[in-house]
């Protein structure tokens, strides 16, 4: 289960938390196979849990010994600052995980998931302390998302009133992510990770609820637009010389 909900689930019962109520939140729940618990569990060494109550039967951490290393919180000692794996739900689907240690530094959405997906994103998320600007820098263009509205219900918000981290790729991939950080700057530094996969009708649901996006900043247009100004000019010099060099040779 990835989610973002503020002290959920208690240790005794279970509770919604008072302060989930007023912002909109996202949960992703998935039954994976035994199989794919060591790989999770591997996973969970990047992302760096706050684990306050945990469960581990002897069969279980027979098949996946990392999950010890988990709940016991021990000094994170792997390399690189990022991984990712690919995994598969109980009923076939496949995934993607992306985790990152905290000392990655870098935006999750733009300099992992959209340059491994090789796609551009649409990215839902709280953005409060330091947030991070759309961005076409990378390659890939990473776009804000300020406004959803839920086609069916007519139930509209910004994101300000939004808690939850998801992603859609906004081509024809139909990639959609749901996961635990923010664009914003703490997050840069904050372990965290990020569940996709290729699920056309979900990806639609998403795809559709976004009515607003947040414009590229002018610096990032015009840097784009230059890019290919230079590229168009080098290729239009290039034809002429050749012209001229090879002119009256056939």
């Amino acid at each position: 289960m990835i989610h973002n909900l503020p002290r959920f689930p208690q240790e005794d019962e279970y509770e919604w938390a008072s302060n989930a109520g007023p912002n909109g939140q996202s949960i992703l729940c998935v039954s994976f196979k035994s199989s794919e618990m060591e790989k999770i569990a591997k996973q969970m060494r990047f992302t760096y849990p706050y684990v306050y109550v945990h469960n581990l039967p002897p069969d279980k951490l027979r098949i996946a010994p990392t999950f010890h290393e988990v709940v016991s919180r021990e000094p994170v000692t792997i390399t690189p600052s990022t991984n990712a794996v690919s995994l598969e739900s109980l009923g076939g689907q496949r995934f993607t995980h992306y985790a990152m240690k905290s000392s990655f530094g870098q935006d999750l959405y733009l300099d992992l998931v959209a340059q491994e997906q090789r796609s551009n994103l649409l990215v839902e998320t709280w953005q409060r302390k330091g947030p991070l600007p759309s961005n076409c820098s990378h390659g890939y263009c990473v776009r804000n998302i300020r406004t959803i509205r839920f086609p069916d219900t007519g139930v509209e918000f910004p994101y300000t009133k939004d808690h939850s981290k998801w992603a859609v790729s906004d081509d024809n991939k139909k990639i959609i992510c749901v996961g635990d950080n923010n664009r914003e700057d703490p997050h840069l530094r904050r372990a965290g990770g990020i569940l996709c996969s290729h699920l056309p009708n979900v990806w639609k649901q998403y795809k559709d609820s976004v009515v607003q996006v947040e414009p590229l900043p002018v610096d990032g247009l015009y840097s784009k637009a230059l890019k290919i100004f230079l590229g168009v000019a080098t290729i239009f010099v290039g034809a002429r010389w050749y012209k001229n060099r090879y002119e009256g040779l056939t």
